[in-house]
C-alpha cells in the first residue's frame, strides 16, 4: 500500500496509514522483531516494505484524514 503511494506521488490517508502502521507493528511484536535494530530486520523476508514507511510528512494543512471514492 505505501509502496503504491509512493510510486504515484501521494500520501496516503491518515486512518489507512495509521491502520497499515499498526499491522506493522502487530506483525513485529508477534515475530519478536520489536527489539531488533533497523539493520538486523533489513534482511529479513517481510511482508511490507520496511523502506517504504514514512519518516518526513506534507504539512499538516496537506494531510486527509480519509478519501471518499469518486463519484461515478
Amino acid at each position: 500500500m505505501l509502496v503504491w503511494h509512493f510510486e504515484r506521488e501521494t500520501f496516503p490517508s491518515l486512518m489507512l496509514l495509521r491502520r497499515y502502521l499498526k499491522l506493522v507493528a502487530d506483525y513485529c511484536a508477534k515475530a519478536g522483531l520489536a527489539e531488533r535494530t533497523m539493520v538486523e530486520i533489513a534482511g529479513l523476508p517481510l511482508p511490507f516494505a520496511l523502506s517504504a514507511l514514512p519518516y518526513r510528512y506534507p504539512p499538516l494543512s496537506e494531510l486527509r484524514l480519509w478519501v471518499l471514492p469518486r463519484p461515478e
